[in-house]
């Protein structure tokens, strides 16, 4: 069974949520944590890309070719919960950290939203971490 908690953060420095930037954060968990493909298009710029590091390089995916994936793995249902924060914000650009939790290891995103040509919030870049972490048998065992 898939369990989603999520940290709602997101907030202007008038204090205010941001609906706009809110939605497109919570859209890309959504779609992550159900590899939509669909979903994720709507919430990507066109010439958006993650940074993914491998060994001692790092991988520049595009948009294109992260959707193009989501696609070939079709809808899978991670079996993680998700958390969020955003980091910084301005009236241009906020930078949020998103977690996906596994048992063993966390899926660490950070991700750039700005906003597009109509002045929507999109995202414009992921940068994509893998983090070891204990799982919880080992704690236990402590």
């Amino acid at each position: 069974m898939l369990t989603v908690a999520m940290l709602v953060t997101v907030v202007s420095a008038q204090g205010r949520t941001n609906a706009g930037a809110e939605k497109v954060i919570l859209g890309f968990i959504e779609s992550y944590l159900n590899t939509d493909h669909k979903a994720m298009e709507k919430l990507i710029l066109s010439d958006a890309y993650e940074l993914l590091p491998r060994e001692n390089k790092v991988l520049r995916i595009s948009a294109a070719d992260i959707i193009r994936q989501m696609k070939a793995n079709g809808l899978v249902k991670q079996q993680c919960t998700s958390s969020y924060y955003t980091i910084a914000e301005s009236e241009a650009m906020i930078v949020a950290k998103v977690d996906f939790h596994y048992d063993g290891h966390i899926v660490r995103e950070f991700i750039t939203l700005t906003r597009d040509r109509e002045n929507e919030w999109k995202i414009s870049e992921i940068k994509k971490f893998f983090v070891k972490t204990e799982r919880p048998s080992e704690l236990a065992a402590k």
